[in-house]
């Protein structure tokens, strides 16, 4: 037999006597409190978890902001770089255009006029001038002279760039720091060599005083590593060298150095605020838990109590604890609630199945079985006196039917009986409808198998009158036991005319559930399905099913052999 869990509430609801009290302070002495076991591996667990929660954060912001902070670096320098490249470059071109202007074949003072008057238009350079064949520069001022020994102009003649950029010489004017540009100028005669012009390195000046607010360091570098032009102060102990090429001048490059106290500052900052967070963090949550537990702990002994009226469907005792007080008094408790729900499960088990045994018996008794059969007996001889055979075979037909049914108290009984059984109703029923329907039944099953007493003919009844009596034409029930499994599968099937798979499946529902009989359309079925659920489980409750012009009664019976069993 299988409970359902509607019996446990029964259960436990049919009986409410007391659990024994257990008294905690005759428990096990010298035992820890549960606190005591708790709290101290708690706070040390937290402890080093915060402590190597702080140290792996800090390294991570630190590795985080170290490269933050390195690129943010990285793109400054890039930036100032680029402005200075975007003026060089710009001034290049400049320099190329007026290239455009100068005619080889006008004289020297011509092509400078037109230089001139394109110079007071852009106004960008400190001086323009033309370089001839043989090192001499002549100015648009009229100027004239020698720069065969600038170191620069020696540099030229080294240079393959279509724009060379010297490094910052002295004005011969008015002794101010320039830098040369010079481009080719194309001369079938060679004639003229270069357009030269100078630029003042205050802008580029101001760009490295301007690269930050904190006056580090900055320099820019020629392609010895010479250093050309500067701003700031050297000289701190310990920096950071961030550097980008300029890409206008081959060989130059810009850096920055940047003390490695301010390089670094945001990261003690950070670590430090981090440090203080997790120590407040770690103090709240030493706290928060030291209180937790305290008050957690207050009402053990209340579960322990309460639980003794809990619904539970797992009826396993567990061990007695001896760890500590408090779960030595809940285990105990729990283990008598156990024992008590135990108690009561089987009391309603006996109840139940005692229950549903005096309903069938009372069911089976209401027709006064002895006094009955006799009687039909009796008749049967008094129509055999008088040759009466259609009442005579009715009244031994019905003989036989009770007989089986009613001599004996037992709950089981061979299988063969209970189709002779269904077999003499289905007879009986002959005589009355005669030409309604036809019946076969085929019994696969091995003999010996025993059957719950007084299961088909229900079924078979109705089968009868709400299938093959309202046919039109002459019907057929068929009865096929066969073996399936451990089990035996009964299918009671009868034609029908109509389509009744909603009715039918309201009674699969019905079936598989604990709903009371006037919820059935009939008090057989209802009484069927319940006697085969409480011997022998919800699994083998009644299905139905139809295909077609079928419906079918499927009876699942596990396989018994042996004597009858009462």
């Amino acid at each position: 037999m299988q409970l359902r869990p509607g019996m446990i509430t029964s259960a436990i609801t049919f009986r409410q006597n007391p659990i024994p009290e257990f008294d905690s302070k005759e428990g096990v002495l010298n035992m820890k409190t549960l606190s005591q076991q708790i709290i101290r591996p708690t706070v040390i667990l937290l402890v080093s978890a915060v402590i190597g929660l702080m140290l792996v954060t800090t390294a991570c912001v630190q590795w985080i902001l170290s490269g933050d902070m390195d690129k943010l670096s990285q793109d400054i320098v890039q930036s100032k770089s680029s402005e200075i490249d975007y003026f060089l470059d710009s001034r290049s071109r400049q320099l190329a255009s007026m290239v455009q202007l100068i005619d080889p074949q006008k004289s020297l003072e011509e092509n400078l006029q037109g230089i001139r008057i394109f110079a007071q238009v852009e106004n960008t350079f400190e001086s323009l001038g033309i370089v001839d064949d043989q090192g001499t520069k002549t100015v648009t001022t009229g100027a004239r002279f020698s720069i065969v020994e600038r170191d620069y102009y020696q540099q030229l003649k080294q240079s393959t760039s279509a724009t060379f950029v010297s490094e910052p010489v002295e004005s011969k004017d008015d002794q101010r720091n320039i830098i040369i540009l010079l481009t080719a100028i194309p001369d079938p005669q060679g004639q003229l060599a270069y357009l030269s012009g100078a630029i003042p390195v205050d802008y580029i000046q101001n760009v490295l005083e301007n690269s930050n607010s904190f006056q580090f360091f900055t320099r820019i570098l020629n392609a010895e590593q010479q250093e050309i032009l500067h701003a700031g102060t050297s000289g701190q102990a310990s920096r950071k060298t961030v550097s980008a090429p300029l890409a206008s001048v081959p060989g130059w490059r810009l850096e920055v150095q940047i003390p490695d106290a301010f390089y670094y500052r945001h990261l003690v900052t950070a670590n430090l605020a981090l440090i203080l967070m997790f120590l407040i963090l770690l103090a709240l949550l030493v706290y928060s838990i030291r209180r937790l537990i305290a008050h957690n702990l207050a009402p053990v002994h209340q579960l322990a109590a309460a639980m003794t009226q809990v619904t539970l469907e797992n009826l396993k005792q567990v061990e007695i604890s001896e760890e500590n007080q408090e779960m030595h008094d809940l285990s105990s408790s729990y283990n008598q609630m156990m024992l008590k729900i135990d108690e009561l499960v089987q009391e309603l088990e006996h109840t139940e199945k005692a229950k549903k045994d005096t309903e069938y018996r009372a069911l089976i008794q209401q027709i006064k079985p002895h006094f009955l059969y006799n009687t039909l007996e009796t008749i049967q001889s008094m129509c055999l006196d008088y040759d009466d055979d259609k009442v005579e075979n009715a009244i031994g037909l019905l003989a036989r039917f009770f007989r089986i049914s009613l001599s004996a108290d037992a709950v089981f009984i061979p299988l063969e009986q209970e189709l002779e059984q269904v077999e003499s109703y289905l007879k009986i029923q002959l005589l009355r409808y005669a030409g309604q329907f036809t019946y076969q039944i085929e019994n696969q099953a091995e003999p010996g198998a025993l059957f719950l007493r007084f299961t088909l003919q229900p079924i078979v009844e109705n089968a009868i009158y709400h299938g093959v009596k309202g046919l039109a034409h002459q019907g057929i029930i068929s009865i096929l036991v066969k073996r399936q499994g451990g089990d035996l599968i009964v299918e009671v099937r009868n034609e029908t005319n109509q389509d009744v798979s909603r009715p039918i499946a309201e009674l699969n529902q019905l079936f598989q559930s604990d709903h009371p009989a006037a919820d059935y359309p009939g008090y057989g079925l209802y009484n069927i399905n319940e006697r085969l659920k409480l011997n022998f489980g919800n699994a083998y409750a009644l299905t139905m099913k139809q295909e077609g012009r079928w419906v079918s009664v499927i009876c699942r019976h596990p396989l018994h052999k042996g004597e009858n069993k009462q």
